[in-house]
């Protein structure tokens, strides 16, 4: 997800929404999906960046628009069995959108939680399962001088599955079919503008099927395989479509660099929307991850490192939300924990923070 869907939150017209606070989360456990080993081990890093520009503005109604928005996540997995892989992802993106129907601006900054899972059941095959929600600070502007602030929150979850195939054993060539399917709901809090307008609550839903197809081709240089690729993607909106258009086209492709001897492995690409109305939108991401296994000088396991995430209440009766990672070694003597929390209280206010745990058993 990303921009395309502004409008809602900025005119406050169900037809449109903004989304990109997931951008990080389900973009990045995409890329993810493509550089898949045999290691048990994972941690990766992906940034993004989208511009969106609207110009829709027929018979009156004036959705105009131009910005973008920056993506950064952190994400770690763990492969707990031969054919299922689980991990989570920490994001954070900032959206800079300037409206031009009502000489405002619009800016998000926003937190996102995505725990995953990939299961391979044939060889060739691959089944994902996103869930995840962001929180955010917004900001807004309109008429140049009026002013509002807000939070918004989001839970969404996507389902995706792919087959890979090699149609000849002498030629490296990949071909890859891929349905996918993207639900959200996002809110942003009532508020208060400068002026004393007072702004109710609004939602945004999405409800979005994407099938895909890509075509790849590998080569060895010097111990690295490259792997460059193209890919097309049709979107479907089934709600809050942008401009009244259900329907887009994404082109895009890039390289896929993998080496097996150091554990790293990284992927770069370009992707461009076409086909909808009085609307154009490109994003360019890349993600770069470590593969690693935890083992002793006997070449036995030393631990296990797992991603976890959970919602709890506090004593004043505000809503915890955390996520990190604990390592836990083989005789279960050590363990250490890193943990990241938000709490929301009651009254909207927010605190983010960070503990590190260690245990030792006795």
């Amino acid at each position: 997800m990303s921009i395309k869907e502004l409008a809602q939150f900025a005119t406050f017209n169900t037809s449109q929404s903004v989304a990109a606070a997931a951008d990080g989360g389900v973009s990045g456990i995409e890329q993810r999906r493509g550089i898949l080993t045999s290691d048990p081990f994972t941690i990766w890093g992906h940034a993004s960046f989208t511009s969106a520009d609207n110009d829709f503005n027929k018979g009156g109604d004036d959705r105009r628009y131009n910005g973008n928005v920056w993506g950064y996540s952190l994400g770690a997995d763990y492969r707990f069995h031969e054919k299922v892989i689980a991990g989570l992802s920490v994001g954070y993106t900032d959206t800079d959108i300037t409206t031009s129907y009502n000489s405002g601006k619009y800016e998000e900054q926003s937190w996102n939680f995505s725990p995953y899972v990939m299961y391979e059941p044939v060889d060739g095959a691959l089944i994902s399962f996103i869930a995840g929600y962001s929180f955010g600070d917004v900001d807004r502007k309109r008429n140049s001088t009026v002013t509002g602030n807000t939070d918004s929150d989001m839970w969404y979850t996507a389902l995706e599955g792919e087959y890979r195939m090699q149609p000849s054993d002498s030629i490296p060539l990949e071909l890859t079919a891929r349905l996918g399917y993207l639900l959200s709901k996002k809110t942003l809090d009532s508020f208060t503008e400068s002026d004393g307008t007072r702004v109710g609550e609004s939602t945004a839903d999405t409800s979005q099927i994407k099938p895909g197809v890509e075509v790849a081709y590998s080569f060895n240089a010097q111990g690295v395989t490259l792997q460059p690729f193209v890919k097309a993607d049709y979107i479907h909106d089934f709600v809050d479509e942008i401009n009244d258009d259900s329907n887009a086209l994404n082109l895009g492709g890039g390289l896929r660099v993998l080496s097996g001897e150091t554990g790293l492995s990284g992927v770069i690409e370009g992707e461009r929307q076409f086909c909808r109305d009085d609307y154009s939108e490109y994003t360019i991401k890349g993600l770069l991850a470590y593969n690693f296994a935890l083992n002793g000088d006997d070449g036995n396991q030393m631990g296990t490192l797992a991603p976890f995430v959970n919602s709890n209440l506090d004593a004043d009766g505000g809503q915890v939300f955390g996520a990190g990672l604990k390592f836990t070694s083989a005789d279960s003597v050590i363990s250490c924990e890193l943990d990241a929390t938000h709490t929301m209280s009651s009254d909207n206010a927010g605190d983010t923070g960070a503990k590190l745990m260690f245990e030792l058993a006795y």
